[in-house]
């Protein structure tokens, strides 16, 4: 799949409205947590955006559910390897009903509906329009925080939406163009 300019400018469009919404915490970066947070934030996207590619290109001999479960059974088993190692880990005995109803909302929506979808679109669509994935987020992020824990909404955020939103058109546009233009060939 052809990647435009575009498309790239795009990209960039999306991640600078990304920090435009966070840029009320960009004061922490002297904290080294807050630096460690955000060098790990951007190695973790940097290998999705490599298995993206990678996984775009390859064509799996078997079923995507199967795929992703694998997936997530190799990551959970790497966590806990990590956290045995570190011993940064909770009882899950000793939370309360809000921690369960939070990793059950993980499980059925943030891995198993939301990242089979994103497995099937990868099987589907040119890679660039599945990574936009990656600026929404965010926005639905700080949207559900806004809407269900009555956190803070500022206009920071609400223009860093407004310019993530034009990136992700912006790309979107760009991959149909590209996608007419090849069908037209």
């Amino acid at each position: 799949t052809r990647v435009s300019r575009l498309m790239i400018l795009g990209m960039v469009i999306g991640l600078g409205g990304v920090v435009t919404i966070f840029y009320d915490y960009l004061g922490q970066i002297h904290s080294k947590s807050f630096v460690f947070g955000v060098v790990l934030a951007l190695l973790s996207t940097l290998s999705w955006s490599f298995g993206t590619v990678y996984s775009s290109k390859q064509k799996l001999s078997i079923a995507i559910l199967f795929a992703v479960g694998l997936q997530m059974l190799f990551a959970g088993v790497v966590i806990l390897i990590v956290c045995g190692l570190t011993g940064k880990y909770v009882n899950l005995a000793d939370t309360g009903q809000a921690s369960w109803f939070a990793l059950l909302y993980l499980i059925f929506f943030g891995s198993l509906l939301t990242y089979s979808a994103y497995a099937f679109a990868i099987s589907k669509l040119p890679p660039a329009q599945v990574s936009i994935y990656a600026y929404i987020n965010p926005i639905v992020a700080v949207g559900l925080g806004w809407l269900l824990l009555q956190e803070k909404m500022n206009a920071n955020m609400l223009l860093g939406t407004m310019i993530t939103l034009g990136g992700v058109w912006l790309v979107n546009r760009e991959s149909k163009k590209l996608k007419t233009k090849r069908h037209n060939l």
